[in-house]
């Protein structure tokens, strides 16, 4: 009884220490994930000087989130994970604060209330509090044997679930999908992708497009179940019991993952009366209208958009970098692309891909050499793109979207011919 008591009064002499720090800096960046390595980094390169406080709830934090599926398949190690976490950051004056929460947000008084019980006043305050993971309708989180995929603790917990021969569900066919699934199958598990549409990727790619990557995760020995839906999900000891929409019987599965779409982390500053729509409010200065705030990342919403792939989100970075160094920056050009990151299945995209070909279009579809390549044109204006089979040349043909194109320069894109 002694031991406790003296414990008792270690932990509440800890928090009231706690509770009468206040830190004081000029920037202070609220979450630890890739946006917020991306700003630092940035910020590093164009000389920013001030002192920098860095919150985030992870005690690990600037890892390639990008690579966790990967990670799921043994293919990656946590070294690689950590491969480009907090470069070209030495010469910035940052104090981490990790496994630590941001409880609330005062912007009269530009100060934040931490879960340690400390507090931080600022200058400028950047939040880059990602997004969390969005259920289907009538599933709740947390729940046993149910994950996600949005940080390294999700990863963790799936390769727990995934033992070898486990039947696993994952439940959407979007790019993280595809991606988790693949990894699962690399692990043995006998695997099961759940999309509620009548194709793969529907808002990435078109109907073909699609077609050919089904076609190629079966041949993985992927089991695809399109047009379903989950309607609830009941736990038992050694997994989970699935009921779906249709007349399908229930199914058991060792664990489930949910990779049903995401929602910008906005609790905080819509509590501190900072705007918000689904995501953030930014301008595309990535300013919101409440003074001394910037978003940046999957939590921010630019003028109407709410991006969540990695190019964009490095952009976004870059501008607020320049803007926090005193320049005037703000995003333009903004083209949203990404690789699909399943073996043996070679597919870009960029850009709007319209789900049918249409006439200005410039296409290659050779069947017998499992290659498709479309470009699409709004007259002689590349909008976007899909490649699969053979990527090359994507980069280049990213560079001319927005861009008027004439009829050589999109075949030379679309058979990925060198310049004459």
């Amino acid at each position: 009884a002694a031991d406790f008591e003296m414990q008792l009064t270690e932990r509440r002499t800890r928090r009231a220490a706690a509770a009468n720090v206040e830190g004081n800096c000029q920037l202070l960046v609220l979450g630890a994930g890739m946006a917020a390595d991306a700003l630092l980094g940035r910020l590093g390169h164009y000389g920013f000087q001030g002192s920098i406080t860095l919150v985030g709830d992870e005690t690990v934090a600037g890892y390639n989130r990008v690579l966790l599926p990967h990670y799921v398949g043994g293919s990656v190690e946590t070294s690689d994970l950590l491969s480009t976490a907090w470069t070209h950051q030495a010469n910035l004056k940052i104090d981490r604060r990790l496994g630590i929460r941001a409880e609330s947000l005062d912007i009269s008084a530009r100060c934040v209330q931490l879960s340690d019980g400390g507090r931080v006043r600022y200058e400028n305050i950047v939040l880059a509090l990602g997004s969390q993971a969005l259920a289907p309708a009538g599933i709740k989180l947390p729940h046993p044997r149910v994950t996600a995929l949005r940080n390294w603790q999700d990863a963790d917990h799936l390769i727990a679930l995934a033992d070898e021969d486990s039947a696993i569900l994952v439940v959407g066919g979007g790019l993280l999908g595809l991606e988790v699934a693949d990894a699962l199958l690399a692990r043995q598990c006998d695997v099961t992708l759940l999309q509620r549409s009548h194709r793969l990727l529907s808002r990435q790619v078109d109907e073909r497009a699609a077609t050919l990557v089904h076609a190629s995760l079966r041949n993985k020995g992927m089991n695809i179940v399109l047009q379903e839906e989950v309607t609830a999900l009941e736990s038992h000891g050694d997994g989970v019991t699935v009921a779906f929409n249709s007349h399908r019987a229930p199914r058991h599965f060792a664990g489930v993952v949910l990779a049903t779409g995401c929602l910008p982390r906005t609790e905080l500053a819509r509590n501190a009366g900072v705007p918000t729509r689904r995501g953030i409010v930014v301008d595309l200065g990535m300013a919101s209208p409440a003074p001394n705030v910037f978003a940046i990342g999957e939590c921010a919403e630019a003028t109407g958009v709410n991006y969540q792939l990695v190019e964009p989100i490095h952009q976004q970075a870059d501008v607020l970098a320049r803007n926090l160094c005193g320049a005037s920056a703000v995003l333009t050009d903004v083209v949203e692309s990404s690789h699909l990151k399943v073996e043996g299945v070679p597919l870009f995209f960029a850009g709007s891909v319209p789900s049918s070909v249409g006439g200005d279009d410039t296409v290659v579809d050779d069947s017998a050499g499992g290659v498709y390549r479309r470009l699409c044109f709004d007259g002689d204006v590349l909008r976007g793109a899909v490649l699969f089979g053979d990527t090359l040349g994507a980069r280049d043909i990213q560079e001319y979207i927005g861009s008027a194109v004439s009829p050589a320069k999109a075949q030379q894109l679309a058979f990925a011919l060198k310049a004459a």
